[in-house]
């Protein structure tokens, strides 16, 4: 059997019993290798000696196994691995295995590709073979561009490459998504490099992150609405217009924010939609449009893009952009001024993707190189010519619309247009079928119910006319297609409804010039202007044909005309003899997650309303939106509403809100005057009543009926009081059904923070040094444990460490893939992978605690105490390597990032997140502002801190509050 090498594998220590068990395995002797399967997962181990192990895991590819070594397990450590995600193994009870006939087939799955020419792999969400090409690239030195279609796996291989970069990375591109995906795929199985700092961001919270803009930026459907009302009577096409503003008039020329009324109707005949008769009359609506953001507090985006470029310094040591094809000339150069050095860069894309003109060309990137003097004008050009997402036919197809592009209109560079080679195995198959009531309800009534179909049409204003034909809620235009797949796409009337433009493609051309290789060529009649509008419509149909993993339904009102027969599909039979695809209520719950995370918000909605049927909960959600009238209602003196009054209590119970407490004392409220351990049995106890593993059950048909993330009367998820509660079996379960990790409460707290403050718990005990002490006069959050009350702080940590490793597989889950934070006037994004994201959200969790905590506990003087590097390594030391490195664990390490992220600081990378106290102890920044409900907050009004203890019963706390706002008002 053979043998593939982890390409970061590197058997330092006995590589004489590595060498000799490989042997074992390659002869598949796995008796002699005592190889033994692990629990749960598909992975194996083999004995190297009497305390390190091997682990590999199994693959198949065209019918032939191979083995996949992964990592050597020293003394045992199988709690270290990187794979094992902290599983308990006991070696004494897990079965031996003969030979490889022993391993069932599902715990071999299927490779995409396998290179025979290599015997080594890559890992990110998969294992991963690189072609010759693709390996090539990855060993090459920056700068570089790497040129692919969709589903040529540049993306992959960019961030594959990345892990060999040091200091300061970032991965930048048009979508957020794209970017969370990267993220994603990078962190996969828990991969750390300490050798850099790795941001993935997308073009617009790049922006944010140099300066956060006034306004919000204007986008398509803003000017839309301006141009009906403003601009009715102008002859123009408002998306062609919108991206003649965004493309040629701003965008295009790096040395203004945009061009003048002269450069512009000085523009050559090729660098525009328009004619020259047409461009006053644009220039004059793009001036009225301008004038428009202006007076209502709207951005454009490459006009704020050439005011920052005065700002941008060398902050990166190194620059990852994917679908460059989506961004103008000014973004890019804006992006290539955030290095340190101007070389270090990697760009990604691919120009048949661009879905409305932008004039974008590879070498009029390379030009502007050379003119800006910002990169390396000589920058190689890479270009992927292997597909591994589309099926063959689909493939073809794909290829011969691009032989069709090329003949109608000419190509100088192989960088914008070069045809592709198909890997998948998949034959797949392209039906162009007649339009009738026929096809259109065989469809509904078989494809409807899957989330392995959908339909695609040209403009966002077809899809209301389809909706009505097809009951699937997987209805998307052209332009929110872009970075979606699905195994079957149903592609109507997207040639019919846009026939004169169509056919005018086709026109001129013959079938005997869509043969064999592409043929460069500049377009002979440069006056054609119809050029760059007509590409949309050839780009948009070549990105509905790559969406497609491995069928595409053609349905046409007019499937005859001369674009079919130059393509060479034509239409079959007449009808279409489909079988009935029906998904589970789970696909499609999972499915609504994805388009949720991708911003499909339309689709995902549908699939909640129309498939899933939830429903709104039936009880009034107290939100910070609503807050004050409760307040209002409940605080009257002249009115003694009792039930308002109950409800403001718990609220205050469960966000820690004394104060409040104290002001209900102040109406007669006489529960209010109850000490807070009777208080909280009374009102908030009953509350944690349905999340009881006794009414699981009834939680379930709630989840059903509601949504997995429903909320309480008191805006909290059911993942949420999971953590609370110390219960990870039940966060588990809610995960396993998507629930949304990046939700929040009133006090900007998700279900990571509340499993934070178990961990803040754990740490306090050992603070205590097992003194008899009553937690809920310390520690607001031992309430979660009433039956615990009055045991010793060592037997409350024994039930507190129990429930925080109980967490521990599921901890990466629950924590925020990125973190955003505004400070000092820049928004900054903080990957789970850092140090800095724990730190910061383990801080914000607990600061409220730390704050209201008796003085005494720690030491003998007035000063409100933060957090130093001592409680803080403790915290680190209980979560495993699996979860945090253990150099990062080090006392020495934390004080170095407390140092390096003060306000005041002057350190090259310093995030400013925190506020010197005192000699290492520290508390969150007066700078420092967290998004909450949709509204940038100052830390302390999030977290609602004036509300904490009555003023004249914490005098530090007026004090602090009061020294925020001192040095707010310095800074401003």
């Amino acid at each position: 059997m053979e043998l593939l090498f982890y390409n970061e594998l590197q058997p330092s220590k006995n590589k004489e019993q590595f060498d000799r068990v490989c042997e074992m395995l390659r002869r598949g002797d796995f008796a002699q290798a005592e190889v033994k399967k692990l629990t749960p997962g598909k992975y194996y181990r083999a004995k190297l000696n009497d305390s390190d192990r091997l682990l590999f895991t199994f693959m198949s590819f065209r019918g032939e196994r191979f083995i996949l070594l992964l990592e050597i397990l020293y003394n045992h450590a199988y709690d270290k691995s990187r794979f094992l995600n902290g599983a308990l193994i006991d070696e004494s009870r897990i079965p031996s295995l003969k030979s490889p006939d022993d391993v069932p087939s599902e715990d071999a799955p299927q490779m995409v590709y396998r290179n025979p020419a290599r015997n080594q792999f890559h890992l990110l969400d998969r294992p991963l073979s690189f072609d010759d090409l693709q390996e090539r690239i990855f060993s090459q030195k920056l700068p570089a561009i790497i040129v692919g279609s969709a589903g040529s796996g540049k993306t992959v291989l960019s961030i594959e490459k990345m892990k060999n970069l040091k200091g300061e990375v970032l991965y930048v591109t048009r979508s957020s998504y794209l970017a969370d995906n990267a993220r994603r795929i990078y962190s996969s199985f828990g991969y750390d490099n300490e050798r850099q700092n790795i941001t993935f961001a997308s073009f617009d919270e790049v922006i944010r992150g140099i300066k956060a803009p006034d306004g919000r930026m204007a986008d398509f459907n803003d000017f839309y609405r301006w141009f009906q009302g403003h601009a009715m009577r102008s002859r123009f096409v408002p998306h062609q217009l919108y991206e003649e503003f965004g493309g040629v008039i701003t965008g295009s020329d790096v040395t203004v924010p945009f061009l003048s009324r002269e450069q512009y109707l000085g523009l050559g005949i090729r660098q525009s939609i328009y004619l020259n008769e047409d461009r006053d009359a644009a220039y004059a609506v793009f001036t009225g449009w301008l004038s428009h953001c202006k007076s209502v507090g709207l951005y454009i985006e490459n006009v704020i893009c050439h005011e920052y470029l005065a700002l941008a310094g060398g902050i990166f040591d190194w620059m990852v952009v994917d679908e460059v094809q989506d961004m103008t000339n000014v973004q890019l150069y804006l992006l290539l001024k955030l290095l340190e050095r101007p070389y270090n860069f990697l760009l990604c894309g691919d120009s048949n993707q661009i879905v409305h003109p932008n004039f974008f060309s590879w070498s009029g990137v390379k030009s502007m190189f050379y003119k800006e003097k910002v990169a390396d004008s000589n920058a190689e050009i890479q270009i992927l010519h292997a597909n591994y997402r589309n099926s063959r036919n689909v493939t073809e197809l794909a290829n011969q619309l691009l032989r069709l592009k090329v003949a109608r209109f000419g190509s100088v560079d192989r960088e914008s247009n070069f045809l592709v080679d198909c890997i998948s195995s998949l034959p797949g198959d392209v039906s162009l079928l007649q339009d009738s009531k026929e096809i259109r309800n065989e469809f509904n009534s078989k494809t409807s119910g899957s989330v392995d179909y959908a339909v695609l049409v040209l403009n966002e204003e077809d899809k209301g006319v389809v909706s009505n034909q097809f009951q699937t809620p997987l209805v998307f235009s052209v332009r929110e297609a872009k970075g979606l797949e699905y195994r079957n796409v149903i592609i109507y009337n997207l040639v019919s409804d846009s026939i004169r433009q169509f056919e005018e493609i086709a026109e001129g051309v013959s079938s005997a010039e869509l043969v064999g290789d592409l043929k460069y060529a500049r377009n002979k009649d440069k006056s054609d202007k119809g050029l760059e509008i007509y590409k949309f419509f050839i780009n948009s149909l070549y990105v509905a044909i790559t969406r497609a993993i491995e069928n595409v339904y053609w349905i046409e009102r007019n499937p005859t005309g001369r674009l079919f027969r130059l393509l060479k599909v034509s239409v079959g039979a007449s009808k279409i003899e489909l079988k009935a695809s029906q998904s589970s209520l789970e696909d499609w719950r999972r499915e609504a997650v994805k388009l949720e995370r991708q911003g499909r918000r339309e689709q995902a909605d549908k699939i909640v309303s129309q498939v899933l049927k939830q429903e709104k909960v039936p009880w009034e959600v107290i939100t910070r939106d609503n807050f004050g009238k409760l307040c209002q209602d409940a605080l009257s003196i002249s009115k003694f509403n009792k039930q308002a009054k109950q409800k403001l209590l718990t609220y205050a119970d469960i966000y820690e809100m004394q104060a409040l407490t104290t002001r209900l004392r102040f109406t007669g409220f006489n529960l209010a005057f109850s000490p807070r351990t009777e208080i909280h049995k009374t009102v908030s106890l009953p509350l944690d009543v349905p999340y009881n593993k006794a009414n699981f059950k009834n939680l379930q048909k709630s989840v059903q009926r509601y949504g997995v993330d429903f909320r309480d009367q008191f805006n909290r998820t059911p993942l949420m009081m999971a953590c609370r509660l110390g219960d990870a079996e039940l966060a588990n379960w809610l995960l396993e059904n998507d629930a949304d990790t990046s939700l929040e409460d009133n006090c900007g707290m998700t279900a990571y923070h509340h499993l934070l403050k178990l961990m803040f718990l754990d740490t306090i005990n050992n603070e205590l040094d097992n003194k008899f002490i009553f937690f809920q006069d310390i520690v607001p959050d031992a309430k979660f444990y009433p039956e615990s009350i009055a045991y010793s702080s060592q037997e409350q940590q024994s039930i507190i460490t129990r429930r925080i490793k109980a967490f521990f597989p599921i901890f990466s889950r629950l924590a925020p893939e990125v973190t955003t934070i505004r400070v000092d006037g820049r928004e900054i994004r903080l990957g789970a992978s850092s140090f800095d994201s724990f730190l910061l959200n383990y801080i914000k969790a607990n600061i409220v605690h730390k704050l209201m905590m008796p003085l005494n506990l720690y030491n003998d003087s007035n000063s409100i105490y933060g957090f130093t590097a001592k409680e803080l390594e403790a915290v680190c030391g209980i979560l495993p390597d699996f979860i945090m490195s253990d150099y990062r664990k080090r006392r020495a390490y934390i004080t170095a990032v407390l140092a390096k992220n003060e306000c005041f600081g002057k350190d090259r990378y310093n995030k400013k997140y925190l506020l010197r106290m005192e000699l290492g102890n520290y508390i969150l920044s007066p700078l420092l502002q967290f998004e909450c409900a949709g509204t940038w907050m100052n830390w302390d009004e999030m977290l609602n801190l004036r509300f904490a203890k009555y003023p004249d019963l914490c005098p530090t706390l007026v004090i602090l509050l009061s020294k925020l706002n001192c040095i707010r008002r310095t800074r401003n």
